[in-house]
């Protein structure tokens, strides 16, 4: 009578030679889950939106998620298009970097059992429960880009800023030396 370890070291052979790999279709379907997740950024041909991008590929690489990537071009239409898009490929999360998303939006795609990630300037504070939020510590980034440019040797470090009626003014401002 063979045992199940024999039966097991001939399958693993048998697979070898064949040369077989796993579907990850026939997966998906028998768990109703795909590795992916969603990006959503205005436009990769900003570096900055174009660094983020891949840095979360790498990421989600290690992970074994693939990153499905959506240019908003900070359309609104053109997001709900990709959010659209995104939940029919069925998507385990969505990281967002919008100024047009409402929190209504947001919502609706927490209860869609979306893990939602915010990235960028939206205050916290105003983000639904679920939502999970990243910024930069802009009076951190000022600190150091000033403390850099003494290090150099410059003396006459000028601030210029667009005048807006947003909340970041004053953390860049404290982040001022």
């Amino acid at each position: 009578m063979r045992t199940r370890s024999v039966d097991r070291k001939r399958e693993v052979l048998l697979v070898d030679r064949l040369g077989y790999s796993p579907s990850k279709t026939a997966q998906q379907l028998r768990t109703g889950k795909t590795p992916m997740l969603g990006l959503l950024v205005p436009t990769v041909a900003n570096p900055f939106f174009g660094e983020l991008a891949v840095a979360i590929e790498q990421a989600a690489k290690l992970q074994g998620f693939q990153v499905v990537l959506c240019n908003t071009l900070q359309s609104a239409a053109s997001e709900l298009e990709s959010w659209a898009q995104l939940a029919s490929l069925g998507v385990r999360g969505v990281i967002c970097s919008s100024a047009v998303v409402t929190t209504e939006e947001l919502e609706e795609y927490v209860a869609m059992g979306l893990c939602v990630v915010a990235v960028g300037e939206k205050q916290s504070d105003v983000l639904p429960v679920g939502v999970d939020f990243v910024s930069i510590d802009h009076t951190k980034a000022i600190t150091l880009a000033v403390e850099h440019l003494v290090w150099l040797g410059h003396r006459s470090i000028n601030l210029y800023r667009r005048l807006r009626s947003d909340d970041f003014q004053s953390p860049i401002e404290s982040g001022w030396l």
